[in-house]
């Protein structure tokens, strides 16, 4: 049986259909919460929860002041995308959605992103990618760090797909893809064999291979489900020596 949704997120689910729907324009100053309620039928707190979510989600923003209130968003991607993580978090959380597939959404994404940056990414973009992938290998003994370089090189690439879907989607995985990325590269050995890769799939997008660039990811994308899953296995057997593998 479905979960009922909370008031708060009830109110929040309606709100943000009209925003959809047109019924509250972009940069628009919503109506104020004793507005809402009384449209809503419910209390004031109830419509701060759902404006607050809505928030979160990347719908509307909220200003202080006299003149404040919520604002309809423009067009805010990266925050929407956000969103969307949160949720793809918390449902990997629950073992709702699996790792594995992750890894094959990240295939299916990445390598078509990969292509489109290879055919039009600019010299600033270019340079940019570069510049991630040769960072990487003077943070091979900085994990912080390499993490961090890591995960801007798949963004940077994703922006210069130019296309903003695929860019949101990257923003909003990014986050999910912190601990798998973390694990997966727990060693210097490991890490020097990523950054080679970023090195190598940098390079083919400038050159504007995108069947070099996209064959190189594919690669990159699946050593790092085996060095995740290899990580993973250890770090098992280490907190459950005794236990027969197979």
């Amino acid at each position: 049986m479905a979960k009922r949704p909370l008031a708060y997120e009830a109110i929040a689910q309606e709100i943000q259909d009209v925003i959809l729907a047109g019924g509250y324009q972009p940069g628009a100053r919503m109506p104020d919460e004793a507005e809402l309620a009384e449209r809503y039928g419910v209390g004031r707190s109830t419509i701060r929860e759902a404006l607050r979510l809505l928030g979160g989600r990347g719908y509307v923003r909220m200003a202080a002041g006299s003149g404040g209130g919520a604002f309809v968003n423009m067009g805010d991607a990266t925050a929407v995308g956000r969103g969307f993580g949160d949720d793809l978090t918390f449902l990997m959380g629950g073992e709702v959605i699996s790792v594995g597939e992750l890894g094959e959404a990240r295939r299916v994404q990445e390598v078509s992103s990969v292509r489109l940056a290879a055919r039009r990414a600019g010299p600033a973009e270019i340079e940019r990618i570069q510049q991630l992938a040769h960072d990487a290998l003077l943070l091979l003994d900085d994990a912080d760090g390499f993490l961090r370089v890591n995960l801007d090189f798949h963004l940077a690439i994703s922006e210069a797909t130019h296309n903003r879907v695929l860019h949101m989607w990257m923003s909003a995985i990014r986050h999910v893809l912190e601990g798998a990325m973390r694990d997966a590269t727990s060693r210097v050995g490991l890490r020097r064999h990523v950054a080679e890769q970023h090195i190598e799939i940098a390079d083919a997008i400038a050159r504007q291979d995108e069947n070099k660039a996209a064959a190189l990811m594919r690669v990159h994308l699946d050593d790092f489900c085996i060095d995740w899953a290899m990580t993973k296995a250890a770090a098992a057997h280490r907190t459950h020596p005794g236990r027969p593998r197979g």
